[in-house]
This record gives structure tokens, C-alpha cells and sequence, in this order.
């Protein structure tokens, strides 16, 4: 019995120790329920201002507030640039660019009139001024041929009246006035060369495109003209010397009884009655020049003056211009062509110059086109955008979130960070 009853307890235990684990918590006692709770502590202040951020940006109210930040934002930087699109400084930029068009063409136009005078042919455009200048020196010396010859025949029958010598003749008389003839062709040749280039273009002749061409390039052709023309007022024509030496047998002197007696010839005769050949300075007295010279003699004294005299006129007058004109002509084109090109060179550096400039502004114009039109295309879809927002914020009463609303456009402009309202900030 006292096994069974042993046994019967330890069965038993376990039981109750199951018994106590599935049964409910027993009720606290009055003791346990007069316990105080503990107090929970406040949030942080930061954490707090956090939540409520965090709340509101989760919010509609920040979304309209971000959508209506956002639309005036566009507004007002479209409208700055489209502002400064129109802007004075902009139409000022326009009308200068149209100048530079202009300067451009201008400056092309110098370039091909430089172009067309440098393969202009100076000699055959000055043939009109030769010819004039070749027909006018002609007549000049025809009518100072016939001058000159009456007053040396006159010196001559002078001379026979007189018991001056032939040195006499030859230097007093007929070379001062053979003097006299060269200093009136220089003198002619200076002036008529001086009239003919007298001329803005200094003569010479052009057809109706180089004088256009010319015009615009005045400061070249002109300048030119003058360099040329001032060698011309300064040079001295080359006349020739047109001095005659009488030569002893020139003098034919008629023999006497005693030369034919004594065999005098005509060299002997002339020493005798001229002196001595190199100077033929002694006097000689008139009834001897009218006796022992007689008409042959002073027949051969004409011959020998008219010769030389055929000689200088009026072929002189007509050299000493050409070579005048010629040195114009010449000095003229060298002096044009050294300025065409130095000209030509500085005018395709400007042309270059503003080529380069045009088109840098054509860039910056172009960049303001594209802005200004990208200006008002933003300004068109801001537009599009409000009148959506507006719409959506009618249709959805009672906070309906409308972040997909938008989103889900095709034009939509929303960013995709976080952004904080103007209105949201805090000082």
C-alpha cells in the first residue's frame, strides 16, 4: 500500500505541474494593481519638426504648393528671356550685324575693283594722251622750225654786213639762238606734259567699269597720280644739245689770182683768211666775207644751218614729250600697282576680319532664336501644364492624391527629388 500510494503521488505530479502551465494567469491581486505605470518620455523636438516635414511632404498641400512654385518659376524665366530676346541691346545687335552684311559687300566690291585695275594696261590706256600729246609736240616744232631757221638765215646775211669773225657767228649768233629754241621746247614739252596729266586720273583713258572701280579705290589710284605727277613738275626734259660747230671746209672761199698763182688750197685759203681752224676767231672784214665767199659760200653757210636744223625740229619736241610722258606713264603704274597690292592685301585681311565677325554673330544670333524659341515653347507648355493642374484639382475633391494624375503626362516637367516650396521654408 505504502508503494501504491508513493507511486500514485508521483504520477500525480507531473499532472499538476501541466495543470498550472495550461490553466490562465490568475487575476492580479490588489496588491500587484496598485503598482504605478512608468511615464513615456516626449520626442525630441527635431524628431518631431521631422515627422510633421515628412507628413507634409507627403501631402497634396505640398504638391499643389510644389506645382504652383514650379509654373510661376517657368513663367518668369521664360518670360526674362524671352525679354531679353527683345531687348534693345538685341536690335541693336541685329542692325549692326546687317552694317557688317553691308561693309562685307562693300569691301568685296573694293577687292574686285582692286582686282580689275591691277590687270589694267597703263600704256594702251593712255594712247589717247599719246597720240595728243605726239601731234601737238609735231606742230609745235614745225612752227618753232620755221622761227628758228628765219632767224639764223638772218644772222647769216647779218653776219656778211659785219667784220665779225666766224667764231663769232657760230657762238654769239647761231647757238644763243639755237639756245633759245631748246629752252622753248623744254619749256613747251613741260607744260603740255603737265596739261595732259593735269587730270584727277592723270589722262589716262577707261571705260565705264574702271572708272566705277577707280571711285572705290580712290585712296589708291588718286595718291598715285599725284606721286607721278610731282616727277613730272619736277623733272627736267631731256632735250638735246643743239649746238652747231662750223667746220673750216664748210667754208667754200672763192680763189684768188695769186691762190691760183701760188696753189693755195681751200685749207690754206680759210687759215689765211678765218684763222686757224680750231677757232676761226679773227675778223674778217664784210667787202672780204662778200668777195672771197660770194653767193656760193653764203649758199653753203644756209645749207649747213637748214641741215642741222632739220636735224632737231620738229623731231625734238616730239622725243623730249614722249620720254616726259613716258616717265609718268611709267612711275604712274609702278607706283599704282605697289598700292593696289598693298591695298589688296590689307582689304582681304578687313574682308577675313569680317567674315570671321559675321559669322560669330550669326551664331549668337542663331543661339538667341533657338532660345527665344524654346522660350515661348516652355511658356506655351507652362500654360498647358496650369490648365491640367487647374483641372485635376476640381476633379479631385477630399485630398485625391494627384501625383499619377500628372506624372502619367507626357509633358510633364515634375522633377523627380525632393523639392521643398518656397512658401515651406523655414527662416
Amino acid at each position: 500500500e505504502e508503494l501504491s500510494e508513493s507511486e500514485s503521488e508521483s504520477a500525480e505530479a507531473p499532472q499538476a505541474e501541466v495543470s498550472e502551465l495550461t490553466q490562465p494567469d490568475s487575476e492580479p491581486s490588489s496588491e500587484e494593481t496598485a503598482v504605478e505605470p512608468k511615464a513615456v518620455e516626449p520626442e525630441p523636438p527635431f524628431t518631431r519638426f521631422l515627422n510633421d516635414l515628412t507628413a507634409y511632404l507627403n501631402s497634396n498641400d505640398y504638391m499643389h504648393e510644389f506645382m504652383g512654385d514650379s509654373l510661376h518659376q517657368g513663367d518668369s524665366l521664360a518670360a526674362e528671356i524671352l525679354e531679353h530676346c527683345a531687348s534693345d541691346s538685341l536690335e541693336e545687335f541685329h542692325r549692326r550685324q546687317t552694317q557688317l552684311q553691308k561693309d562685307i559687300q562693300d569691301i568685296s566690291d573694293r577687292l574686285a575693283a582692286v582686282e580689275k585695275l591691277d590687270s589694267l594696261d597703263w600704256n594702251k590706256s593712255f594712247e589717247k594722251v599719246r597720240t595728243e600729246n605726239r601731234n601737238a609736240a609735231t606742230t609745235f616744232g614745225n612752227d618753232l622750225l620755221k622761227q628758228t631757221r628765219d632767224a639764223a638765215l638772218k644772222h647769216i646775211s647779218n653776219w656778211f654786213e659785219t667784220d665779225d669773225s666766224v667764231a663769232h657767228l657760230q657762238d654769239e649768233l647761231l647757238n644763243k639762238t639755237f639756245k633759245d629754241c631748246q629752252d622753248k621746247i623744254a619749256a613747251n614739252v613741260k607744260d603740255r606734259t603737265r596739261t595732259l596729266v593735269g587730270s584727277p586720273l592723270g589722262g589716262v583713258e577707261l571705260s565705264q567699269e574702271l572708272v566705277r572701280a577707280i571711285a572705290r579705290v580712290e585712296t589708291v589710284v588718286e595718291p598715285a597720280v599725284r606721286s607721278s605727277r610731282d616727277l613730272v613738275h619736277a623733272a627736267k626734259p631731256a632735250v638735246r644739245d643743239f649746238g652747231l660747230s662750223i667746220p673750216p671746209e664748210a667754208l667754200k672761199v672763192k680763189k684768188g689770182f695769186w691762190d691760183w698763182l701760188l696753189l693755195r688750197t681751200q685749207a690754206a685759203m680759210c687759215r689765211r683768211i678765218f684763222g686757224a681752224p680750231e677757232t676761226l676767231d679773227q675778223p674778217v672784214p664784210s667787202a672780204v666775207k662778200k668777195r672771197r665767199l660770194d653767193e656760193e659760200g653764203r649758199a653753203a653757210l644756209e645749207n649747213l644751218v637748214n641741215a642741222h636744223l632739220d636735224t632737231i625740229l620738229p623731231a625734238t619736241p616730239v622725243e623730249a614729250s614722249e620720254k616726259l610722258l613716258n616717265s609718268f606713264i611709267t612711275a604712274l603704274a609702278k607706283d599704282a600697282r605697289q598700292r593696289l597690292q598693298s591695298g589688296k592685301d590689307e582689304i582681304v585681311k578687313k574682308k577675313h576680319a569680317l567674315e570671321r565677325r559675321r559669322a560669330d554673330n550669326r551664331k549668337i544670333d542663331e543661339f538667341f532664336s533657338s532660345l527665344q524659341a524654346q522660350a515661348e515653347k516652355t511658356t506655351e507648355s507652362v500654360a498647358d501644364i496650369r490648365t491640367r493642374f487647374r483641372t485635376i484639382r476640381r476633379g479631385s475633391p477630399g485630398g485625391i492624391p494627384i501625383e499619377s494624375e500628372l506624372t502619367n503626362s507626357q509633358d510633364s516637367i515634375l522633377p523627380t527629388f525632393p523639392y521643398v516650396p518656397q512658401t515651406a521654408l523655414l527662416p
